[in-house]
């Protein structure tokens, strides 16, 4: 039942819909305040309340629309809170790993600019002086060590011997030989003998001259009642000169010497067998000089190949002029002066004896001589020059003379240095340096430029004696 036109007019807004529908929100707060109204109207204290006017219903109604409305903003605003949370969170870490690798940049760049590029590099000349000396030393077979005192080393005795055979070539000569042959000489003169020298001539039919090697006396002709039976004589004759055309055939010769005189008839010759061996022309053999020059070149060849050997079995030993002996064994040829060859061989076999010592054992001596207390010291350039040398007998004791010139410097302990300049600064390593009488000068190089102290890792320090 209506009681004014106020409820109407709000019952118009929110009419009743047949049916089940699905109510707004405005009709459920209608439903609402209607519910409360019922229920005051059924307590004791209901028939005392006072009817609220439709006005101030509505009023009422609007206030709590307001509000659910503004619970709807507010749910609304925290789901896009809740929406732009993750988006946000994202960004924050973005920003926070930016500002973490800048830090971790930072520091990388920090500790390569201090830790790993600063280094060091001080270059230090010491104080020098030149020095020479000149003294005497015995190097001696059965010396076993250095005596600085009494100037002894040890020696070592070196003995190689080598067999060595080697072909040389024979030499090219102009030949010349004389034919050669036998006569027989007759004497049908007389029954006297008949003496004839040495070259006595005989000469052929064409010309030819043949010279007897030897003297000979021919045997007196026999007479048997007045018949004369010739002796003979075979002799030996070679060809006035060399050449082929004095290879003739068997022939006769008479005696030049005789012509004019009665024996000219009397004294001939005969030979029964052709004249030979004469020629002329170059040929190729051995001579007594090719044997000459092959035993000299040969032997050398061979002191040369001990040379060699004893180099490389005796590192560091001198061998003075005069330490080294070589003795020839043999030097021997199956061929011999004269044969025709182009080449022939020899072979020959030669013995090297030498005493040496260690030169670092006469540096030994020297530094002894040139300071008092060498161990401290550093020679530089230490250089020896030898002089005579003695041999004993039995070549097991050598004395010899010797000059030492060297550049000496104190010794500087590079480790050392770097340990007392860790960590200082320019100002402070010219004090360091300072208290080095052996130092002359000093160079301290500090890199990267805004280096201004040596590191502390003596790693990035190079020191460098000069």
């Amino acid at each position: 039942m209506l009681e004014n036109d106020n409820e109407h007019l709000i019952f118009d807004i929110k009419p009743k819909r047949a049916g089940k529908t699905k109510e707004t929100p405005i009709e459920e707060l209608y439903k609402e305040e209607e519910q409360e109204d019922e229920h005051h109207k059924a307590g004791f204290f209901g028939r005392f309340r006072k009817k609220e006017k439709p006005e101030h219903k509505e009023k009422k109604i609007k206030q709590k629309l307001e509000q659910e409305s503004n619970l709807e903003d507010n749910e609304t605003e925290e789901e896009e809170e809740e929406e732009e949370e993750p988006t946000q969170r994202k960004k924050t870490y973005r920003k926070m790993a930016i500002v973490t690798s800048i830090l971790v940049v930072g520091f990388v760049v920090f500790y390569i600019a201090t830790a790993i590029l600063p280094k060091a590099t001080l270059t230090v000349s010491a104080k020098r002086v030149e020095k020479s000396i000149k003294s005497a030393a015995t190097a001696g077979i059965e010396t076993t060590s250095v005596d600085l005192e009494n100037q002894k080393i040890p020696a070592k005795a070196f003995v190689f011997k080598r067999t060595l055979t080697k072909e040389y070539p024979t030499s090219k000569k102009v030949t010349t030989k004389k034919a050669t042959g036998v006569i027989t000489i007759y004497n049908s003169h007389s029954s006297a003998s008949q003496r004839l020298v040495a070259t006595t001539r005989f000469r052929s039919p064409d010309g030819k001259i043949f010279r007897l090697d030897t003297g000979v006396t021919i045997p007196g002709a026999k007479i048997n009642q007045g018949v004369i039976t010739p002796s003979t004589i075979d002799v030996p004759v070679t060809a006035d000169q060399p050449g082929a055309a004095y290879n003739i055939g068997a022939t006769s010769f008479t005696i030049p010497g005789f012509e004019g005189t009665p024996k000219y008839k009397g004294f001939y010759g005969k030979s029964t067998k052709p004249m030979s061996g004469g020629s002329q022309g170059n040929t190729q053999g051995i001579s007594d000089l090719d044997i000459q020059k092959g035993k000299a070149d040969l032997i050398q060849s061979t002191k040369e190949l001990l040379l060699t050997e004893l180099t490389e079995k005796s590192k560091g030993y001198v061998f003075m002029d005069g330490a080294t002996n070589y003795k020839v064994v043999n030097a021997t040829t199956n061929s011999k002066p004269g044969d025709t060859a182009t080449t022939f061989q020899l072979t020959g076999t030669v013995e090297l004896r030498a005493i040496g010592f260690e030169e670092e054992n006469v540096k030994t001596l020297a530094k002894k001589l040139l300071e008092e207390q060498p161990e401290a010291k550093e020679f530089i350039n230490l250089s020896l020059a030898y002089g005579t040398l003695r041999i004993n007998d039995n070549a097991t004791l050598a004395a010899f003379s010797y000059e030492a010139v060297s550049t000496i410097r104190e010794k500087i302990d590079a480790e050392e240095l770097k340990t007392r300049i860790v960590g200082k600064k320019m100002s402070e390593i010219r004090g360091v340096l300072a208290k080095y009488d052996s130092i002359a000068n000093a160079k301290v190089s500090l890199w990267p430029f805004w280096v201004t102290s040596v590191p502390r890792n003596k790693d990035k320090i190079q020191v460098t004696i000069d």
